[in-house]
């Protein structure tokens, strides 16, 4: 009996670090096989919302704090960090709904570390 090698599953998580500029978050998403951990830098906070997400800093606070049900920010990363990576694997509003598949996340991890940037 031939056992065919399970491909790794990919996980992912997105994480902030107050800006130079002193005000502001720059976003980092990581993505990780279990072997490899890569690293994109996203950009800072209101332009992730306004150019990857199409959406103000206002109105994201309260989508995701509703949609998590907490405005902790250890609890709404998930949420961003689902609906970016959504947005860079070319989800439409009809299939946005639907959980993101590892071969769209093995598809999205092989992009170049600047890929993602909002910049």
């Amino acid at each position: 009996m031939v056992h065919k090698r399970q491909k790794p599953k990919i996980s992912y998580w997105l994480e902030a670090t107050r800006n130079a500029y002193g005000f502001g978050h720059d976003y980092w998403l990581f993505m990780s096989d279990g072997k490899k951990t890569k690293k994109f830098m996203l950009g800072q906070d209101v332009k992730v919302f306004s150019r990857a997400l199409g959406m103000d800093m206002g109105y994201a606070i309260d989508h995701y704090s509703k949609k998590a049900k907490s405005k902790d920010f250890n609890k709404v990363s998930k949420f961003i960090a689902t609906d970016i990576l959504k947005t860079n694997a070319g989800r439409t509003q009809d299939d946005w709904d639907a959980r993101l598949s590892q071969a769209e996340l093995r598809n999205l991890f092989k992009a170049q570390a600047w890929e993602m940037s909002v910049q």
